[in-house]
Formats: structure tokens, C-alpha cells, sequence
């Protein structure tokens, strides 16, 4: 394997560690009984789970990094001809997705923002800055956006600028979206993919661009490793300290969530790489591999799965539930937890043959 492939492990692999947690996070035998690492923060706070979405968002970026390069030599409107293409899919796939979770469950609104929305916007909007900036402006970019944000959550927010019915997040989708069309959170209309904590994700999006720029350009791999860990800590600890004044919030994506979640990406890329290309480990990173090598096709059948657990019965329960009932004379949540390994194991053994047959979803 040369050097160029083992970090395209590395990179699947990354993927897969993200998908695995997602479906493990998602999809639970019963909602009730769910281990408090496997649950995002309710408001403010931190938990393993809020790590999982800006880790898709920041191997965008460094896909967009690989995809950029590729296309070095073309014009810059014919490229982002190709990235607003690509951004549209994402964003109609997540519409659809949304419309078919309201269909299954009667909701009686169809939800506008979604996870690969925020994706497909962010991959849009970074890769427009990206088309005219140089990787060395990015961290200067990065803290531009943060410091924008930051200003408009406080200057626009209410007395309590980052509380739940007072950020400005929530007001301006109620303005634009209307509160019947927005998720609830704690019983009030709120989106944790709104319009305003856009700029946020996309923050996340930029600092995973430029993390490729290290790691592509890198001839030394010791060298690398340690540049993206002490990179990493400097972005930890100042994530923290900055949380004595802004709030670590996955909801509102704030400047210090940005920077504490960035912080967690490169350590995992980091242990990615140590395990993919210095240790050349592929006992653990070729089942994630096979299993990040078709992300978007998985993440789509998984939320198919998990709808179709819930809707088919057996003996008057739904699937799902039975399933935990069957097994929750141990441990209820334990046996939550089994299910949702269970259906990441089915979901595996898909990834695996699509992977032996090379067929791959790409948009």
C-alpha cells in the first residue's frame, strides 16, 4: 500500500468511526433507557455524542480539500458548478429523508433543517470562500466567522443571549420558518440546524480544510502526528478557557463548541493515523474502513432501518420495542444499547458486500 493509500484509510476509517457512533446514537431499542454519553447535551454542556455531527462536517472539509486539489486546474465557476450540484443532492436527500420520517410517524409538519442540509451548506458555502482564499488565511478566516457569529449572538440575542428562548437562533428561523415547521426542543420551537448557527458548522467545515492542508502536504508522518496533536490541545484549551464567557453549546454551535469539537477531530484523525498508517493496524481500521466507504448510502439506510423497526409489529409492538423487551430482563439499557449495536451489525455486513463488489454511492 503506498503512503497516498494508507491515508485514504485513514480517512475512511475516520468516516466509519463517525457512523458507527451515529447509528449507535440514533437508534436505541427504547429512548427512555439510553446510557448519558449516548445522549447530546440538553442546553449547554458536552457529552461523546455532540462529537459525532461536526466529525462528518470536518471530514467534508477534507474531502473538499482532496476534491479541490483534484480540480486544481479549472476554472473556478466550472468547479463550483459542480459543488452546488453536489450541495443540492445533499440537501434534497435530507428534505426527503424528513418527509418520509413525517409521513411514517403522521407527523403534522414536515422539519426544513436536517443534518445533511446543514451539510450540503456548509460544503457550499466553504468551498466558495475556499475557491478564492489561500490555506494559510483560513485560521484568520475561521476566527472572523466566530467573532461574527459570536457578535450576533449577543448583540441580537435577549437578556440571556445564549439561553433556549433567548438566542437569537431560535428567533430569526421563527421569522423565516415559522415555529410549526421547526423542530421542538424541550417544548419550545427550536432547530439545532437553524439558518444563524450555520456559520458555526461551517467554522467546523474550515477547520477540517485545513487540517488536510497539514496532513496532504506532510512528508514527514512522526512530524504530522505531532503537529495535528499539539494543534489539537492549543485548540482544547482555548476552546475551555473561551467558555467562561461563551457557552460550550452543540445547539447553538458556539465558538467554543467549534473549538472544543475541532479539538476532538484532530485527536481522532490523529488516532486514525497512528492506527492506518503508522501501525499499519488493519484489524481495527479495515471493518470501519468498509463501513465509511459508502457513508451517505449507510447513514440513508439507516434511518430507513430505524423506520422500519418502528412501524412493522410483532404481536402488537413495534419491532424495535419488542426487540428490547426480549432482552431488557437484564438490563434496560444495556439491551437499548444491543439493538442499536444490532443494527449497526446489520448495516456493517451491507457496507462490507457493497465494499466487495466496489460499488460506491458518490454524488
Amino acid at each position: 500500500m503506498t503512503h497516498k493509500g494508507q491515508r485514504v484509510i485513514a480517512l475512511d476509517m475516520f468516516r466509519g468511526l463517525a457512523l458507527a457512533a451515529m447509528i449507535l446514537v440514533n437508534s436505541p431499542g427504547n429512548w427512555g433507557y439510553v446510557y448519558p454519553q449516548l445522549l447530546h447535551s440538553f442546553w449547554h454542556g458536552f457529552t461523546l455524542t455532540d462529537i459525532v455531527f461536526p466529525s462528518f462536517l470536518f471530514m467534508v472539509g477534507v474531502t473538499s480539500y482532496l476534491s479541490r486539489n483534484a480540480h486544481a486546474g479549472e476554472a473556478n465557476s466550472v468547479f463550483l458548478l459542480s459543488v452546488l450540484n453536489r450541495a443540492s443532492i445533499l440537501v434534497l436527500i435530507g428534505y426527503a429523508l424528513n418527509t418520509l420520517n413525517a409521513f411514517s410517524y403522521d407527523a403534522d409538519f414536515i422539519r426544513v433543517f436536517g443534518v445533511l442540509q446543514r451539510i450540503g451548506i456548509c460544503y457550499l458555502l466553504g468551498n466558495v470562500l475556499l475557491c478564492y482564499l489561500n490555506v494559510r488565511a483560513l485560521p484568520y478566516v475561521i476566527g472572523i466567522v466566530l467573532l461574527i457569529y459570536t457578535l450576533l449572538l449577543q448583540y441580537f440575542g435577549g437578556d440571556n443571549a445564549f439561553s433556549l428562548q433567548g438566542n437569537v437562533v431560535r428567533s430569526l428561523d421563527m421569522e423565516v420558518i415559522g415555529a410549526d415547521r421547526m423542530w421542538s426542543h424541550g417544548g419550545q420551537a427550536f432547530d439545532p440546524e437553524g439558518l444563524l448557527s450555520t456559520l458555526g458548522a461551517l467554522a467546523t467545515f474550515l477547520f477540517g480544510y485545513l487540517s488536510a492542508g497539514h496532513w496532504f502536504s506532510a512528508a514527514n508522518q512522526i512530524k504530522l502526528i505531532k503537529k495535528l496533536s499539539l494543534i489539537g490541545l492549543g485548540l482544547l484549551l482555548f476552546g475551555l478557557l473561551l467558555t467562561s464567557y461563551i457557552p460550550l453549546n452543540k445547539n447553538l454551535w458556539t465558538a467554543s463548541f467549534v473549538l472544543v469539537s475541532a479539538a476532538a477531530c484532530y485527536f481522532i484523525l490523529v488516532l486514525c493515523l497512528v492506527i492506518a498508517d503508522v501501525l499499519s493496524l488493519r484489524w481495527i481500521s479495515e471493518p470501519f474502513r468498509r463501513l465509511g466507504s459508502n457513508s451517505l448510502l449507510i447513514y440513508i439506510l439507516s434511518w430507513l432501518l430505524t423506520i422500519a423497526l418502528s412501524k412493522f409489529e410483532l404481536f402488537g409492538t413495534p419491532l424495535v420495542h419488542y426487540l428490547w423487551q426480549k432482552m431488557a430482563i437484564f438490563d434496560p439499557y444495556f439491551a437499548s444499547f444491543a439493538v442499536a449495536l444490532a443494527q449497526l451489525c446489520v448495516l456493517w455486513v451491507l457496507a462490507n458486500c457493497l465494499y466487495l463488489k466496489r460499488w460506491f454511492l458518490k454524488i
